[in-house]
């Protein structure tokens, strides 16, 4: 019993009661190994990156404890909007990340939309004042390919699906931009990942938004 409240405590986000980051990155090996089996099976795995629009305008305007409750409200819509298999962390601050397993990238753009359109669907009602919730989205599919028989590790795909969150936020928020596919090109491997703009721009990388 004292090991289960031991794990608890590490794993547990303790305003939202998500898995924490902590979780995710020791049980990254296992998650990683889960996308290498289903993509064997001609599935794929994929990490969504999502990020509370305009959060320190909350904070900024309702206070603190507003921003606390719209953490919580989006964590809630959140675990509504995938399945009990999916690991839904809070990655830090007003981020959070989902690992799932899904039949195509075409799967995972529909869930990344279905997941805006819920945070949006409604607004908080906190101590009778509305509060209007949005989030952007960056995702990428697991295993990416980088060439044939070589793909992204998992470090390397979640800074891809954080560079991807860069672009919704910068296209105007409430968006979702997706890494798809990615083709070797000129300008490298680590400056398509940290710079998934000029990689796309130049022909390298292929994203969808929505």
């Amino acid at each position: 019993m004292k090991n289960i409240k031991l794990d608890k405590q590490r794993f547990q986000d303790a305003l939202t009661g998500l898995f924490n980051r902590r979780y995710l990155m020791e049980k990254k090996s296992d998650i990683w190994q889960q996308a290498l089996e289903q993509a064997n099976r001609g599935h794929c795995g994929a990490l969504l990156l999502i990020d509370a629009d305009h959060f320190k305008r909350i904070n900024d305007q309702f206070g603190h404890a507003a921003g606390d409750a719209a953490l919580i409200e989006i964590a809630n819509r959140l675990k509504f909007s995938v399945r009990d298999s999916d690991v839904v962390t809070r990655w830090g601050g007003e981020e959070f990340l989902i690992y799932t397993n899904l039949l195509n990238a075409e799967s995972v753009r529909i869930l990344a939309v279905r997941i805006m359109e819920e945070l949006r669907r409604l607004p908080l009602l906190y101590e009778d004042k509305s509060i209007p919730l949005s989030v952007s989205i960056g995702y990428v599919l697991l295993p990416m390919e980088w060439e044939a028989g070589k793909n992204f590790d998992m470090d390397e795909s979640l800074k891809l699906a954080d560079s991807a969150l860069y672009l919704a936020k910068e296209s105007g928020r409430n968006r979702a931009a997706g890494v798809v596919k990615v083709r070797k090109a000129e300008i490298g491997r680590a400056q398509l990942i940290d710079d998934l703009s000029t990689a796309w721009q130049a022909g390298s990388g292929r994203y969808r938004r929505q």
